[in-house]
């Protein structure tokens, strides 16, 4: 860790999240708009806190991740103007779409619904969701997608389909879980101790599962974890993960 941050120790819990918070929302945006929002914090040693945290997460990638390649068809498509306004009903792949869940700094994620060949089957729908998104973006959605392929463990959402829409726009489906976020559940569930920390455990599971293939989350969070009606806990969104 930069010597800019070697004090984040002795930071008061309240900075140390204002310092992260801010790293998570700039951390996908292009130069030029990180550097815009940057300049809007007041703060300068917040600002340089943020600054120096965001070159060290270069670094490391510098030094120990190749840049995801773009495929042939990837790269002929990738200055497409990609429309993000996705309405109820319609078809991407063999699923349906049928409401918007969230959106993110890559994309949005929608429920859908497979119904041909006699089954029916829900899933969490995330595709590119940024109008002209650019080469970078759209690589870095392969290679999440990529990385899911390579994960099946029951405390991590499992990758069902992938493909590219009739817009070509890539997207993927996840399983969806019918449940609540890691901290809302335990709060709205009176959890004690012993069951929060049982929780923590499949966290764990779930983390050493995919060190073991060496993929690195770098995104560790409540809002990354649900946890199902039955107690299961299932890490999501490897968007800025990293081999």
């Amino acid at each position: 860790m930069p010597d800019a941050l070697s004090r984040g120790s002795r930071m008061d819990a309240n900075r140390w999240a204002q310092l992260k918070r801010l790293f998570n929302e700039l951390i996908d945006l292009d130069d030029v708009s990180r550097d815009s929002q940057l300049s809007e914090i007041d703060d300068e040693q917040l600002r340089e806190d943020v600054r120096a945290l965001l070159r060290a997460d270069a670094a490391v990638g510098a030094r120990f991740e190749r840049a995801p390649t773009l495929t042939g068809a990837t790269r002929a498509n990738a200055s497409i103007a990609l429309d993000d306004d996705m309405e109820p009903g319609k078809r991407v792949g063999a699923w349906r779409l049928i409401r918007l869940l969230g959106r993110g700094g890559m994309g949005a994620v929608y429920e859908a619904v497979r119904d041909d060949a006699g089954f029916t089957k829900r899933a969490a729908l995330k595709m590119i969701a940024r109008a002209n998104a650019d080469a970078g973006l759209i690589a870095r959605f392969e290679a999440e997608r990529r990385i899911l392929a390579r994960l099946e463990h029951r405390n991590i959402a499992s990758l069902l389909d992938g493909g590219v829409d009739s817009e070509r726009r890539p997207w993927f489906a996840l399983e969806y879980v019918e449940g609540d976020r890691l901290d809302h559940w335990s709060n709205t569930h009176g959890l004690d101790v012993r069951a929060r920390v049982q929780l923590f455990r499949q966290a764990c599971g779930a983390v050493q599962y995919a060190h073991e293939r060496l993929i690195v989350h770098r995104d560790i969070k409540p809002a990354n974890m649900l946890v199902a009606d039955d107690g299961t806990l299932k890490l999501l969104d490897f968007g800025i993960a990293k081999l």
